[in-house]
């Protein structure tokens, strides 16, 4: 990687979300020490250690799997799903059913159904997170310095979710994400004094 920037961090999180109340849980991370639910869609990340500057956030969503289990039997052409168990399926079962060929089948692969298949797998259809993007919240590079400094916990990132209110009032409002979307986070820090 290039940048003017000496000694740039990236620091990177999937965070998922449970249940209606936006209760945050960080999957896996580095760098990252805890993220803590402030308010609706509002959250704070706690940094694993101190950082001289905050540079840039970029955030996505990952979306939810909703509803109930839907046998292979009873797939609902052009229905988007995610596999949850194999069951007796077998691969040409499963690439019939519109897994696309040369992926192996396993459970989280996602597909569009082509067909209903055979055996005894499970898949659950795609939900929405129901959000949009990821805003920051007040100025990050005052609290990238926890002071007074103790290992292992440093500076605080905050922002918030954003969604629409309803289809016809676009105006944004910070929003929880759907339960059981992922939220993966990206942030960029100098580590450094030195420009």
């Amino acid at each position: 990687m290039f940048g003017m920037h000496l000694l740039p961090v990236r620091l990177d999180a999937q965070v998922t979300i449970a249940g209606t109340a936006g209760a945050p849980t960080i999957a896996n991370g580095v760098g990252i020490k805890s993220i803590t639910r402030l308010a609706a869609g509002t959250y704070q990340v706690q940094l694993s250690d101190n950082y001289y500057q905050f540079l840039t956030l970029r955030g996505s969503f990952g979306s939810p799997v909703t509803g109930g289990t839907v046998n292979m039997g009873s797939l609902n052409t052009g229905t988007v799903y995610q596999i949850v168990t194999l069951g007796t399926s077998t691969q040409a079962n499963w690439v019939t059913a519109g897994v696309p060929s040369g992926i192996t089948a396993a459970p989280g692969v996602i597909f569009k159904a082509a067909a209903a298949g055979t055996g005894s797998g499970t898949v659950k259809a795609l939900g929405t997170s129901g959000c949009t993007n990821i805003e920051l919240i007040g100025t990050p590079s005052t609290m990238m310095q926890n002071q007074p400094f103790q290992a292992g916990s440093g500076g605080y990132v905050n922002f918030q979710c954003l969604a629409p209110t309803n289809s016809s009032t676009t105006t944004p409002v910070a929003t929880d994400p759907a339960g059981g979307s992922t939220i993966y986070l990206e942030i960029w820090c100098n580590n450094s004094s030195v420009q």
